[in-house]
């Protein structure tokens, strides 16, 4: 047991560690709240609603772009990357859809 929780934490390190999604991660957080802010503050929107699915798109949009960045200078394309950088929005966004559809059917 104790070998194997030993080989799944060296992989989480390999993944998350190593290959610098931390980073991708805080500046997809970053972008995130920000954009919630300009959004909810400057467009004067609801918490929710436009304000999650636009934080959400100026996120996604920032986070292709850094891959094609990366791309430009002879990296690879990571989908991996991506779905680190998107874990905010995608949480808060998976929330708002069920938040959604508990509201229809009540």
């Amino acid at each position: 047991m104790k070998k194997f929780f030993k080989q799944q934490l060296t992989n989480l390190h390999d993944w998350f560690i190593a290959e610098s999604r931390w980073f991708h991660l805080m500046i997809g957080w970053a972008i995130y709240l920000v954009m919630v802010a300009v959004y909810g503050l400057w467009f004067n929107q609801p918490p929710l609603g436009p304000t999650i699915v636009g934080a959400y798109v100026s996120t996604l949009i920032t986070m292709l772009v850094v891959e094609w960045k990366d791309i430009l200078w002879g990296g690879k394309w990571s989908w991996k990357d991506i779905n680190a950088g998107m874990f905010l929005g995608n949480i808060l966004l998976l929330v708002y859809i069920i938040l959604l559809i508990v509201r229809a059917f009540n």
